[in-house]
C-alpha cells in the first residue's frame, strides 16, 4: 500500500515538449552542395540547354539557423528560397513565386544533405494516371554532397 501512495504522489513522467527539450547541437552547413539531379525537381531544361542536372544549393550562412538560398540547375535556371534549421541536424527550404512552390526537407550529416523535395504549381499542369490534366505536383529524393561554390553555374538573368 505504501508503494502505491508514493507512486500516486510522485511527479508524472511526460515527454518533453519543444520548449523544455534540450536543443541538439547544430551540425555545420556547408555553403554549397551539389546533387546529381535537379534540385528543383525539374525534368526539362531551359531552351538551348540539354540537361537540368546536376543541381546546386547555395546557402547564405550569415546566420546560423536561417537565411536565403539559391537553387541552381546545370541549365542555369535559378530559384530563390529561404532555409531554416528545424532541429540540430535538419533543415527546411521553402520558396515560391507567382507560378510554383518548392519545399525541401533534409538531414545534414557527414558533408551531405539527404531528404526529399516537393514542387507544386497551379500554373503548370501534368497528366494523371487516367490522362486528365491536374496541377503540377512532383516529389523526389534529394541527395547532395558539400562542394566548392566555384563550380556553381552563373544563374540566368
Amino acid at each position: 500500500m505504501c508503494l502505491l501512495a508514493v507512486a500516486a504522489c510522485g511527479e508524472k513522467t511526460r515527454a518533453p515538449d519543444s520548449a523544455t527539450r534540450a536543443a541538439a547541437p547544430a551540425i555545420a552547413i556547408a555553403e554549397c552542395y551539389q546533387s546529381a539531379t535537379s534540385v528543383m525537381g525539374r525534368t526539362k531544361p531551359l531552351d538551348g540547354h540539354t540537361a537540368v542536372a546536376p543541381g546546386w544549393l547555395r546557402f547564405d550562412l550569415s546566420a546560423s539557423d536561417s537565411g536565403t538560398i539559391q537553387l541552381i540547375d546545370a541549365d542555369r535556371a535559378k530559384f530563390d528560397a529561404r532555409w531554416r534549421r528545424t532541429t540540430g541536424d535538419s533543415i527546411e527550404v521553402r520558396g515560391f513565386d507567382d507560378f510554383m512552390q518548392i519545399e525541401l526537407r533534409a538531414l545534414v550529416s557527414d558533408g551531405a544533405l539527404r531528404g526529399s523535395g516537393l514542387v507544386t504549381s497551379d500554373a503548370d499542369v501534368q497528366r494523371d494516371a487516367a490522362g486528365r490534366l491536374e496541377p503540377l505536383r512532383r516529389e523526389w529524393a534529394l541527395s547532395a554532397r558539400a562542394t566548392s561554390c566555384a563550380g556553381v553555374p552563373t544563374p540566368s538573368v
